[in-house]
């Protein structure tokens, strides 16, 4: 014997555009989707982006932040060897 799961345990309305309904609608179909799957895809999809960009920022602040470690090191090097020389 097999359960069905109701998935939309509750539901709620959101006002949009009858354009943007209808295009939802229209790329859901295309996808062989319900439009609430589709949200939840592009919601999911936004996140990752987001969280993507983050990372990439990090990395490059990371890797910024190497070159001035790397530079303060060298630095550091030239004025402690003119201290022994002078």
């Amino acid at each position: 014997m097999s359960a069905i799961v109701n998935t939309m345990a509750s539901t709620t309305t959101i006002a949009i555009a009858p354009a943007t309904r209808d295009a939802l609608r229209g790329l859901a179909a295309e996808r062989g989707d319900t439009m609430d799957s589709l949200i939840v895809r592009l919601l999911r999809d936004e996140r990752a982006r987001r969280m993507g960009a983050a990372l990439a920022n990090r990395r490059a602040q990371m890797a910024a932040d190497e070159v001035a470690i790397e530079r303060a090191l060298i630095a550091g090097s030239a004025t402690a060897v003119a201290h022994e020389i002078g």
